[in-house]
């Protein structure tokens, strides 16, 4: 494909991600609302970090939000014990995922 195929198909195709992509609005709607519902705790933590990006987030503001709704978006007794560890807020979240999974893998008492 020349240069100029290519630059339009780019075009076309940002076009259409836009027309069909929700609007920055609806995707910080839904990850403020974005509950775990047992899926692989990744699973989770991806399509938060999705939900972000749709919503316009970028850098350090990104990671800080979805290090948030991640931690808020597990039922109670995950998410207490979550916010109970020492640092968490400094922490990335390839440093909580490890220790989410554990919590989520855990029997409920």
């Amino acid at each position: 494909m020349r240069y100029k195929e290519k630059t339009y198909a780019t075009v076309i195709n940002h076009k259409l991600i836009e027309a069909f992509a929700d609007s920055r609005f609806e995707a910080f709607s839904k990850l403020r609302s974005c509950k775990w519902t047992r899926e692989h705790v990744d699973v989770f933590a991806n399509e938060m970090r999705r939900m972000a990006r749709e919503s316009g987030l970028t850098g350090e503001g990104l990671e800080k939000v979805v290090n948030l709704t991640f931690v808020k978006g597990f039922p109670d007794h995950i998410s207490l014990e979550l916010q109970q560890i020492q640092g968490i807020e400094l922490m990335k979240l390839n440093e909580i995922l490890g220790k989410a999974r554990v919590l989520a893998n855990k029997p409920v008492r």
